[in-house]
């Protein structure tokens, strides 16, 4: 969808749709409301990849490849530490809804914004669908930049 509609649009209404289904389920949580919990789980659970895709793309695209080796690792170590993590935080802390907060809602609306503004359309993109050369070259030129191998 990237090469047909922007990898920036698909992002973003990706990301808005996670952090609606993240809102979805805390709403919920909050006013016992089961089928918003339901609608938001499933709205979170299906676009939780564009965070993920973030990732990939920013350290693919603005990294040499000996940090990008070392990046995706720690994105690796990251997740299973989360996956660790969460029995423990949700037997421990009584109200873990209130820590969904700070540690998703919050960070997935700085993505949001980080994802408006730096990330690069796809080179396939900018030339065969939306015919911009000129966006098309800066695209080629800032991640010739970085990736000088």
């Amino acid at each position: 969808m990237s090469d047909s509609k922007g990898r920036k649009f698909t992002l973003v209404i990706a990301m808005i749709l996670f952090i609606f289904g993240l809102s979805f389920i805390i709403i919920g949580i909050y006013w016992k409301i089961i089928i918003l919990m339901i609608m938001g789980q499933f709205l979170s659970g299906t676009f939780f990849a564009a965070m993920n895709a973030m990732c990939y793309v920013i350290t693919g695209e603005f990294t040499d490849d000996k940090m990008r080796q070392r990046a995706i690792m720690v994105y690796c170590a990251m997740w299973g530490l989360g996956e660790g993590l969460f029995l423990p935080i949700y037997y421990l802390m009584p109200e873990w809804y209130n820590f969904l907060i700070l540690a998703m809602l919050i960070p997935s609306i700085g993505v949001l914004i980080i994802t408006s503004f730096f990330v690069l359309e796809t080179p396939t993109y900018c030339i065969f669908n939306a015919k911009d050369y000129k966006k098309f070259s800066e695209t080629v030129e800032m991640i010739s930049i970085y990736n000088k191998s």
